[in-house]
């Protein structure tokens, strides 16, 4: 029990993303409260082993993805470009744009879409964690929500283009959804959808920079004062 103790006493200490901490806590909980002594061995040999495994992965890969040797070939280096480019887009960014929702019909296509509606995405970070593994801190504003989470993502690449992916990713105060989420040329467009309540819909518009959409506010506050004189 002394060993099982220990592994238990790292594996909550160990350092893991915020949106699943809670979750992964309390799934640890319930195998304690349940499980038999057996099991409950099991358990932790499984978690030490994720973790290890975990461990190993950012040993061999840095956030600027400079294998173990130190030194990049051309692929990885263009592959550093690449990320150190879309870091730069994301960070302080508000994606602004319009979505659209399934009708009655659901996932199923069979009624049209609704009509587009506004939505705001101010991103205030994007950073890699692991391979493909990336934390986009985002605030989301759409319909009545208003939120800011630090969302864990894949980002994905189809040559130059990155693609955000996420599966089943429970969000705090917004709901479970699946996405895919192009960004290309100073524009955003893609999909989202949720299985289990059968919708989803379709997003795109502008990448801008939050310090140039408060430059543009002020200088039409100006503009219009200067108008009214």
């Amino acid at each position: 029990m002394v060993g099982i103790t220990k592994r238990l006493d790292q594996y909550r200490s160990a350092p893991r993303c915020r949106l699943c901490s809670r979750g992964l806590q309390e799934r640890v909980t319930s195998v304690v409260r349940r499980s038999s002594a057996r099991w409950l061995t099991l358990a932790c040999m499984a978690v030490a082993g994720w973790l290890a495994s975990a461990n190993n992965v950012l040993a061999q890969t840095s956030t600027t993805g400079v294998a173990k040797t130190g030194r990049l070939d051309a692929k990885q280096m263009a592959q550093v470009k690449k990320e150190a480019a879309f870091k730069k887009l994301m960070n302080n960014a508000v994606l602004d744009g319009l979505w659209q929702v399934t009708g009655a019909g659901g996932l199923s296509g069979t009624e049209p879409l609704s009509k587009p509606k506004p939505e705001r995405y101010a991103i205030t970070s994007a950073e890699k964690v692991a391979d493909d593994s990336w934390i986009i801190k985002s605030r989301i504003q759409y319909g009545d929500k208003d939120v800011t989470v630090p969302i864990l993502v894949r980002i994905v690449w189809a040559e130059d283009t990155p693609i955000l992916t996420i599966n089943e990713l429970a969000i705090p105060m917004i709901g479970t959804y699946s996405a895919r989420v192009m960004f290309h040329h100073g524009f955003y467009s893609g999909v989202w959808y949720s299985k289990g309540n059968n919708y989803g819909g379709i997003l795109a518009g502008r990448i801008r920079k939050q310090n140039d959409i408060a430059t543009d506010k002020k200088k039409s506050e100006e503009d219009g004062s200067a108008k009214r004189k």
